[in-house]
């Protein structure tokens, strides 16, 4: 999988995870660390997930894929989780979770369909 740095400033990402998803968000956010140095050295993740009614959920430790690069592919068979119909979606907390993850004088808060600029923190 190739990756194109656009942006090299600090980047702040709220993940959201339901509880049953939670241990394969912090599995996928720590291979993106391990895999990207870019991404270990300029973005912050805050994961945002509903606590269950008996409180905390438990955590489990999927097993280490290998080489652990190769978990980033996204899986064809995967069934996805579809917030358009009855499900509701947090934008809001989301887009003010992932403002406080930074201390950035200066916010650009980018939705995950936008593409920024070339050269937009130069510029």
């Amino acid at each position: 999988m190739a990756v194109h740095v656009i942006f090299q400033g600090p980047i702040s990402v709220a993940v959201f995870a339901e509880d049953h998803e939670l241990s394969e968000a912090l599995w996928k956010i720590a291979s993106l660390r391990l895999c990207y140095s870019a991404v270990r050295h300029n973005v912050s993740f805050q994961l945002v997930s509903p606590l269950p009614a008996g409180g905390r959920p438990s955590l489990t430790v999927p097993p280490d894929p290998s080489p652990p690069c190769q978990v980033l592919a996204p899986k064809t068979n995967e069934q996805k989780n579809n917030y358009a119909g009855k499900r509701r979606f947090p934008n809001n907390l989301l887009r003010n979770v992932a403002r406080r993850g930074t201390s950035a004088e200066f916010v650009l808060v980018v939705d995950i369909d936008m593409v920024p600029s070339v050269n937009l923190r130069q510029v």
